[in-house]
Protein backbone atom coordinates (compact mmCIF):
# COMPACT_ATOMS: atom_id res chain seq x y z
CA UNK A 1 0.00 0.00 0.00
CA UNK A 2 0.92 3.49 -0.76
CA UNK A 3 -0.70 6.79 0.43
CA UNK A 4 -0.04 10.63 -1.35
CA UNK A 5 -1.82 12.48 1.35
CA UNK A 6 -5.38 10.77 1.75
CA UNK A 7 -5.70 9.14 -1.55
CA UNK A 8 -4.39 5.22 -1.12
CA UNK A 9 -3.18 3.10 -3.39
CA UNK A 10 -2.93 -0.97 -2.88
CA UNK A 11 -2.56 -4.17 -4.40
CA UNK A 12 -3.85 -7.38 -4.08
CA UNK A 13 -2.61 -11.22 -4.87
CA UNK A 14 -5.15 -11.32 -6.78
CA UNK A 15 -3.32 -9.26 -9.36
CA UNK A 16 -5.88 -6.24 -9.06
CA UNK A 17 -5.16 -2.37 -7.91
CA UNK A 18 -7.33 -0.08 -5.95
CA UNK A 19 -7.81 3.58 -5.29
CA UNK A 20 -9.69 4.84 -2.25
CA UNK A 21 -9.71 8.36 -0.69
CA UNK A 22 -9.84 8.10 2.88
CA UNK A 23 -12.12 11.15 5.13
CA UNK A 24 -9.82 11.45 8.61
CA UNK A 25 -10.54 13.07 11.57
CA UNK A 26 -8.28 16.48 13.16
CA UNK A 27 -6.76 13.36 14.21
CA UNK A 28 -5.76 11.75 11.35
CA UNK A 29 -8.28 8.92 12.38
CA UNK A 30 -9.79 7.49 9.28
CA UNK A 31 -13.55 7.90 9.58
CA UNK A 32 -14.87 6.76 5.93
CA UNK A 33 -13.40 5.24 2.70
CA UNK A 34 -14.38 6.70 -0.99
CA UNK A 35 -14.14 6.86 -4.39
CA UNK A 36 -12.72 3.29 -5.06
CA UNK A 37 -11.06 2.41 -8.27
CA UNK A 38 -9.94 -0.93 -9.13
CA UNK A 39 -9.20 -2.67 -12.13
CA UNK A 40 -6.10 -5.69 -12.95
CA UNK A 41 -2.89 -5.05 -13.24
CA UNK A 42 -1.31 -4.87 -16.37
CA UNK A 43 0.82 -7.19 -18.26
CA UNK A 44 -0.60 -10.54 -16.03
CA UNK A 45 -2.06 -13.63 -17.32
CA UNK A 46 -4.51 -13.96 -14.72
CA UNK A 47 -3.35 -17.28 -13.31
CA UNK A 48 -2.55 -17.38 -9.40
CA UNK A 49 1.62 -17.78 -9.75
CA UNK A 50 1.60 -14.53 -12.41
CA UNK A 51 -0.61 -12.36 -10.17
CA UNK A 52 0.08 -13.08 -7.20
CA UNK A 53 1.17 -9.19 -6.40
CA UNK A 54 2.73 -8.37 -2.57
CA UNK A 55 4.21 -5.14 -2.45
CA UNK A 56 3.63 -1.64 -4.28
CA UNK A 57 6.35 1.12 -4.04
CA UNK A 58 5.92 4.52 -5.21
CA UNK A 59 9.04 5.82 -7.29
CA UNK A 60 9.65 9.03 -9.29
CA UNK A 61 9.00 7.57 -12.93
CA UNK A 62 6.35 4.78 -11.63
CA UNK A 63 5.41 2.07 -9.35
CA UNK A 64 7.69 -1.10 -8.81
CA UNK A 65 5.00 -4.31 -7.82
CA UNK A 66 6.93 -6.80 -6.39
CA UNK A 67 5.49 -10.83 -7.31
CA UNK A 68 5.82 -14.21 -5.41
CA UNK A 69 5.53 -17.69 -6.80
CA UNK A 70 6.96 -16.15 -10.11
CA UNK A 71 9.29 -14.19 -8.23
CA UNK A 72 9.86 -10.53 -10.21
CA UNK A 73 9.74 -6.83 -9.97
CA UNK A 74 7.96 -4.97 -12.10
CA UNK A 75 7.75 -1.19 -12.86
CA UNK A 76 5.07 0.55 -14.51
CA UNK A 77 6.07 3.52 -16.14
CA UNK A 78 2.08 4.31 -17.27
CA UNK A 79 0.43 3.15 -14.91
CA UNK A 80 -0.89 0.47 -12.99
CA UNK A 81 -2.99 -1.08 -15.70
CA UNK A 82 -0.07 -0.61 -18.60
CA UNK A 83 2.66 -2.61 -19.68
CA UNK A 84 5.06 -3.13 -16.87
CA UNK A 85 9.18 -3.62 -17.54
CA UNK A 86 11.15 -5.86 -15.83
CA UNK A 87 13.85 -4.89 -13.07
CA UNK A 88 17.19 -6.68 -13.04
CA UNK A 89 17.16 -9.35 -9.79
CA UNK A 90 19.27 -9.82 -7.53
CA UNK A 91 21.82 -12.73 -6.97
CA UNK A 92 19.22 -15.72 -5.44
CA UNK A 93 15.86 -13.80 -5.43
CA UNK A 94 14.51 -16.12 -7.60
CA UNK A 95 15.53 -18.88 -5.09
CA UNK A 96 13.23 -18.20 -2.18
CA UNK A 97 10.07 -20.33 -1.42
CA UNK A 98 7.53 -20.40 -3.98
CA UNK A 99 4.93 -18.73 -1.45
CA UNK A 100 7.60 -16.78 1.06
CA UNK A 101 8.88 -14.11 -1.40
CA UNK A 102 9.53 -10.22 -1.86
CA UNK A 103 6.88 -9.26 0.61
CA UNK A 104 8.25 -6.08 1.78
CA UNK A 105 9.82 -3.59 -0.60
CA UNK A 106 10.76 -0.01 -0.55
CA UNK A 107 12.81 2.80 -2.15
CA UNK A 108 15.49 4.30 0.50
CA UNK A 109 16.07 7.58 0.79
CA UNK A 110 19.50 7.58 -1.63
CA UNK A 111 17.50 6.11 -4.21
CA UNK A 112 17.70 2.48 -4.18
CA UNK A 113 15.39 -0.14 -3.20
CA UNK A 114 15.21 -2.33 -0.12
CA UNK A 115 13.63 -5.50 -0.31
CA UNK A 116 13.50 -8.10 2.30
CA UNK A 117 11.78 -11.58 1.84
CA UNK A 118 9.13 -13.40 3.92
CA UNK A 119 10.77 -16.84 4.34
CA UNK A 120 14.79 -17.80 4.70
CA UNK A 121 16.36 -20.11 6.23
CA UNK A 122 15.25 -21.05 9.94
CA UNK A 123 16.10 -17.52 11.78
CA UNK A 124 16.74 -15.21 9.08
CA UNK A 125 15.35 -14.03 5.50
CA UNK A 126 17.10 -12.99 2.45
CA UNK A 127 17.46 -9.02 1.63
CA UNK A 128 19.12 -7.14 -0.80
CA UNK A 129 19.76 -3.45 -1.43
CA UNK A 130 20.33 -1.91 -4.91
CA UNK A 131 18.64 -1.72 -8.34
CA UNK A 132 19.28 -2.22 -12.15
CA UNK A 133 22.15 -0.95 -11.91
CA UNK A 134 23.49 -3.55 -9.35
CA UNK A 135 22.52 -5.15 -5.79
CA UNK A 136 23.93 -6.29 -2.13
CA UNK A 137 23.03 -9.13 -0.72
CA UNK A 138 22.25 -8.49 2.84
CA UNK A 139 20.56 -10.57 5.59
CA UNK A 140 17.50 -9.96 8.10
CA UNK A 141 17.20 -12.23 11.28
CA UNK A 142 14.09 -13.30 12.47
CA UNK A 143 12.54 -12.79 15.91
CA UNK A 144 9.73 -14.83 17.47
CA UNK A 145 8.13 -16.20 15.34
CA UNK A 146 7.46 -13.72 13.13
CA UNK A 147 8.29 -12.86 9.62
CA UNK A 148 8.17 -9.49 7.14
CA UNK A 149 5.63 -8.56 5.19
CA UNK A 150 5.68 -4.86 4.25
CA UNK A 151 8.36 -1.74 4.42
CA UNK A 152 7.57 1.60 4.67
CA UNK A 153 10.03 4.92 4.19
CA UNK A 154 9.14 7.30 6.86
CA UNK A 155 9.12 11.00 6.63
CA UNK A 156 12.17 11.68 8.10
CA UNK A 157 14.26 8.90 5.58
CA UNK A 158 13.72 6.40 8.04
CA UNK A 159 12.55 2.27 7.21
CA UNK A 160 9.53 0.80 9.15
CA UNK A 161 9.16 -3.10 8.88
CA UNK A 162 5.41 -4.70 9.30
CA UNK A 163 5.92 -8.46 10.37
CA UNK A 164 3.65 -10.98 11.04
CA UNK A 165 3.09 -14.09 13.39
CA UNK A 166 0.59 -17.16 13.04
CA UNK A 167 -0.27 -20.30 14.93
CA UNK A 168 -3.47 -22.34 15.65
CA UNK A 169 -2.87 -21.98 19.38
CA UNK A 170 -2.69 -18.18 19.57
CA UNK A 171 -3.44 -16.75 16.32
CA UNK A 172 -2.42 -13.92 14.03
CA UNK A 173 0.10 -11.28 15.68
CA UNK A 174 1.55 -8.41 14.46
CA UNK A 175 4.59 -6.27 15.52
CA UNK A 176 6.64 -2.62 14.02
CA UNK A 177 10.17 -2.63 13.79
CA UNK A 178 12.20 0.45 13.13
CA UNK A 179 14.86 -0.68 11.48
CA UNK A 180 18.63 0.37 11.68
CA UNK A 181 20.16 2.77 9.27
CA UNK A 182 20.80 -0.34 6.38
CA UNK A 183 24.25 -1.20 6.20
CA UNK A 184 26.80 -0.82 3.36
CA UNK A 185 28.85 -4.24 2.56
CA UNK A 186 27.75 -7.13 1.35
CA UNK A 187 26.94 -9.63 3.88
CA UNK A 188 25.80 -7.47 6.56
CA UNK A 189 22.65 -8.53 8.68
CA UNK A 190 19.84 -5.97 8.85
CA UNK A 191 18.29 -5.30 12.17
CA UNK A 192 15.90 -2.88 14.22
CA UNK A 193 14.25 -2.01 17.10
CA UNK A 194 10.45 -2.91 18.26
CA UNK A 195 8.25 -0.45 18.37
CA UNK A 196 4.91 -1.93 18.62
CA UNK A 197 3.37 -5.52 19.00
CA UNK A 198 -0.42 -6.15 18.85
CA UNK A 199 -1.73 -9.72 20.11
CA UNK A 200 -5.00 -11.01 20.58
CA UNK A 201 -7.51 -9.97 22.35
CA UNK A 202 -7.05 -6.79 20.26
CA UNK A 203 -7.78 -5.89 17.09
CA UNK A 204 -5.59 -7.84 14.86
CA UNK A 205 -5.96 -9.87 11.47
CA UNK A 206 -3.56 -10.80 8.60
CA UNK A 207 -1.92 -7.07 8.18
CA UNK A 208 0.12 -7.38 4.76
CA UNK A 209 0.49 -3.53 3.82
CA UNK A 210 2.20 -0.57 5.38
CA UNK A 211 2.40 3.33 4.31
CA UNK A 212 3.03 6.23 5.85
CA UNK A 213 2.61 10.36 6.00
CA UNK A 214 3.46 13.24 8.11
CA UNK A 215 0.73 14.86 9.96
CA UNK A 216 0.04 18.56 9.90
CA UNK A 217 1.80 18.59 13.41
CA UNK A 218 4.90 16.75 12.24
CA UNK A 219 3.80 13.47 13.89
CA UNK A 220 4.09 10.60 11.56
CA UNK A 221 0.81 8.22 10.74
CA UNK A 222 1.39 4.69 10.06
CA UNK A 223 -1.37 3.08 7.89
CA UNK A 224 -1.60 -1.04 8.51
CA UNK A 225 -3.97 -2.79 5.84
CA UNK A 226 -4.70 -6.54 6.41
CA UNK A 227 -5.36 -9.12 3.41
CA UNK A 228 -8.19 -11.20 3.88
CA UNK A 229 -7.23 -14.37 2.43
CA UNK A 230 -10.41 -14.94 0.70
CA UNK A 231 -11.68 -16.47 4.00
CA UNK A 232 -14.86 -15.71 5.72
CA UNK A 233 -13.04 -15.96 8.90
CA UNK A 234 -10.85 -12.80 8.22
CA UNK A 235 -11.81 -9.16 7.03
CA UNK A 236 -9.63 -6.49 5.17
CA UNK A 237 -9.01 -3.60 8.04
CA UNK A 238 -7.60 -0.49 7.52
CA UNK A 239 -5.53 0.45 10.86
CA UNK A 240 -3.98 3.89 11.61
CA UNK A 241 -1.02 4.18 14.08
CA UNK A 242 0.43 7.63 15.37
CA UNK A 243 3.94 8.00 16.04
CA UNK A 244 4.69 10.29 18.05
CA UNK A 245 8.04 12.79 17.87
CA UNK A 246 10.53 12.45 20.75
Amino acid sequence: MAVDGDRFTAISDAGHWFGFTVDSDAEGRPQSARDLDNAPLGGLDGSQDDSDAEEIVAMPDGWVVSFERRHRLLLYRNGLGGQPERIALPPGFDRMPKNGGAEAVTQLADGRLLVIGEEGDRHTSPAWVGGPAGWQTLTYRRHDGFHPTSLARLPDGSVMLLERRFSVLSGVAIRLVHLDTVPPENGDQLTGREIMRLTPPLLVDNFEGLAARRRADGNTILYLISDDNFSRLQVTLLMAVLLENP
